[in-house]
């Protein structure tokens, strides 16, 4: 399965689509100057949401995280409310 979701985040409360994924995949995170990124993960389609980790960094910050996904689970990664400070950062997740 091939899984490709991309994201521009100018406000807060914005994320990817929920995608499932299945074994090794990459979060591509580009443009976060003040802004702190979330990765969520979800056991049942979104109704209970983990947030299973953050990334933040400094100007025309580029970060590449590959891991390993349960392949019962749904993600998504976006920026929550009240952690977006007026950058544009754009989200790509692959598998």
């Amino acid at each position: 399965m091939r899984v490709n979701t991309r994201q521009t985040v100018t406000a807060q409360n914005k994320f990817t689509d929920w995608v499932q994924l299945d074994g090794i995949f990459q979060l591509h995170i580009y443009g976060v100057i003040g802004s702190t990124v979330t990765f969520q993960g979800s056991p049942d389609n979104g109704a209970t949401v983990y947030d299973l980790d953050t990334y933040s960094g400094s100007s025309a910050n580029t970060m590449h995280v590959g891991t390993l996904a349960q392949s019962s689970w749904v993600y998504r990664a976006g920026v929550k409310t009240g952690d977006y400070a007026s950058d544009t950062v754009i989200l790509r997740m692959e598998a």
